[in-house]
């Protein structure tokens, strides 16, 4: 059955734009949306059921489930056979699969034209293939974890267009929508040109991503500035969460397993204590401190158990002297060693956004102030140090920012810097430190 496409149909045209006057000329019932007849789009799906199969019965049902009971379009998952991408390249590699860059030849489906008997698709597409290692030998409860994640998309996860599979590897491929890098490649190729106001603008979008994350009722357990996506669609720049329920490895799913990026990792749960709310918000608050510094946490020093033993007993990064008081105080609050005492993600985003506002309302305030007097600093820092600043220093050989494998035994119970031994987590530097100086 032929398809046709459709390159200027937008998204927003399709989710938003309802035609309550349209009749269904198969049906004669209401349409819902543009071109979309609920009843008989679902039988076309059901259908079409006979003519593909994934060679996976567990995600067979997963793409038929979601196509019987979409509402819209764009709001199920196909079965994309590889060789309708073309033009394959490889971006990344993560610690549980291999990013390529593609172009699918006639995009997503987007309605029923009953008068040409076909689907309009939305036409060429740029999109992003993420290969999952061994996924070929995954289990029906990697898929169904894969697929809760899914079924709670929002804008501020990047779109899911449905699987496909590598003729070559016989992995599984997750078809998702471009957009322009992670966080982390962000950083280092406009820290100089970020902004205090643009650094608390990127802090909020990604605390109210995590919060609609939260309130979907999932954990992410894999959160740090890789899987942080900044897209500029011409006018402003968007922030994506992305890698929800892909927080082990494909065939790997030993609940006991911990994988992850050490540095982001909550201290309760490299002792094995299970992800929580409050262990998303400690990595939140390390993705605070990248977002100040510019530099990756740890980067100078190996990722070893030496390392998980002192994040255990209290060790944070340095605090950076030009960060506002109030954003080190934020940011201590949520990577504090006991999960109790952290922030609720619903608080963080109501503080953040109040901060925004006095940003941007009330300039006589005192969080203003504070965001005003590190702007000064910053800038006039830029200003001393000029081609001298390297913000971004070789990390240390055995540093590891891709997920992977954290077992480090017998751990010490979290805590503290201040609990007991030694002194609060005074250590700091100067941005000016980074390019090798001493900061004076």
């Amino acid at each position: 059955m032929g398809c046709h496409s459709s390159k200027h149909l937008h998204r927003e045209l399709t989710e938003i734009d309802p035609l309550p006057t349209k009749i269904c000329p198969t049906c004669k019932q209401q349409l819902t949306q543009r071109g979309w007849c609920q009843p008989c789009e679902i039988k076309r799906f059901k259908d079409d059921f006979h003519n593909w199969t994934s060679g996976n019965n567990d995600l067979d049902n997963i793409i038929r489930h979601s196509q019987l009971n979409t509402t819209g379009p764009l709001m199920f998952l196909e079965w994309i056979p590889y060789d309708k991408f073309e033009n394959i390249k490889e971006v990344d590699r993560g610690g549980f699969g291999v990013v390529y860059k593609a172009t699918w030849d006639l995009g997503p489906k987007l309605y029923w034209d009953d008068s040409r008997r076909c689907w309009v698709r939305e036409g060429e597409k740029q999109v992003v293939l993420k290969r999952l290692y061994n996924s070929k030998n995954a289990n029906a409860e990697f898929w169904n974890e894969l697929n809760r994640h899914r079924c709670k998309q929002n804008k501020y996860i990047p779109r899911f267009y449905g699987f496909s599979r590598s003729p070559s590897t016989k992995d599984y491929v997750l078809v998702l929508e471009l957009v322009d890098g992670d966080l982390r490649h962000h950083l280092k190729k406009n820290f100089v040109d970020t902004t205090w106001e643009k650094k608390l603008g990127i802090v909020y979008n990604i605390a109210h991503g995590l919060m609609t994350i939260h309130n979907a009722g999932l954990i992410h357990r894999n959160f740090h500035t890789g899987n942080i996506l900044r897209h500029f669609n011409g006018s402003q720049f968007l922030t994506y969460i992305t890698d929800l329920g892909q927080y082990k490895p494909a065939d790997k799913q030993n609940r006991n397993d911990i994988y992850g990026v050490l540095v982001y990792a909550a201290p309760e749960v490299l002792r094995g204590e299970e992800y929580t709310e409050a262990s998303d918000v400690y990595s939140f608050s390390i993705i605070m401190w990248e977002i100040a510094s510019g530099q990756r946490p740890f980067y100078d020093r190996p990722h070893n158990a030496e390392l998980a033993r002192e994040i255990c007993n209290g060790l944070r990064p340095p605090i950076i002297m030009e960060t506002p008081q109030c954003y080190v105080e934020l940011m201590e609050k949520c990577w504090n060693a006991d999960p109790k005492e952290r922030p609720d993600i619903r608080e963080l985003e109501k503080t953040l956004m109040s901060w925004g506002w006095h940003m941007g309302v009330s300039q006589k305030h005192s969080v203003s102030d504070q965001f005003i007097s590190a702007e000064k600093e910053r800038l006039r820092l830029l200003e001393h140090l000029g081609s001298q600043l390297e913000p971004f220093k070789k990390p240390h050989p055995e540093s590891f920012y891709k997920s992977r494998l954290l077992n480090f035994p017998d751990l010490p119970k979290p805590r503290n810097l201040y609990d007991g031994i030694g002194d609060s987590n005074d250590q700091t530097y100067s941005i000016s430190g980074i390019s090798g100086e001493d900061g004076k």
